[in-house]
């Protein structure tokens, strides 16, 4: 299944449910869907997102002693559309919501 992400004037952004779930998890969220944060809300979520992602990516690095030929999308790599559509939501001080597609 698909999981939409949305603001009001922004583009959204879908992913698969299971990338959506992480992500919403590690921003510190429950995993509900559908959801929503607060525009008033939204910063401390995106700073919590973008903390988790650094580390994720810290200790991912430390553990690469080895050369991949087909190395994976990161989770940081796919956070990506997210981060960016939180970023606008903030600035335009919108709400996040999802849901399922």
């Amino acid at each position: 299944m698909l999981i939409t992400f949305s603001t009001r004037s922004g583009p959204s952004v879908s992913m698969f449910e299971n990338i959506a779930t992480t992500l919403i998890k590690r921003m510190g969220h429950s995993d509900t869907i559908p959801g929503a944060i607060l525009a008033a809300d939204l910063q401390g979520y995106y700073n919590t997102l973008q903390q988790a992602l650094k580390q994720e990516q810290a200790v991912a690095e430390d553990a690469d002693d080895q050369d991949f030929i087909d190395e994976p999308v990161s989770l940081q790599q796919r956070s990506y559309p997210l981060m960016e559509l939180m970023k606008k939501a903030i600035e335009r001080g919108e709400n996040l919501m999802w849901d399922y597609d």
